[in-house]
């Protein structure tokens, strides 16, 4: 576990876009923030501490925006020239 946190820390600090990790933030901020309550060893409780934290800059500035079936559609159809 110590590891994993170890390479999510890492690839967080690398990602140049924080677009690039909100797709992932769903799935690994709960694993991280588990392994954070729950080893029992101080230096790897640490290291999953720095992960989460690291995870969840590294997210921050990110402008979500749902786009709707129906949006798409007329996007793409304005795009096209509505052929």
């Amino acid at each position: 576990k110590r590891t994993c946190c170890l390479i999510v820390d890492n690839m967080c600090k690398v990602v140049e876009d924080p677009a690039a990790v909100v797709p992932i933030m769903p799935r690994l901020e709960p694993l991280v923030r588990a392994a954070c309550e729950k080893m029992a060893n101080p230096e790897a409780r640490n290291m999953a501490d720095r992960a989460l934290n690291t995870l969840q800059k590294a997210a921050q500035g990110v402008e979500t925006k749902e786009v709707t079936p129906e949006d798409a559609l007329n996007l793409i159809k304005a795009a096209l020239g509505d052929k």
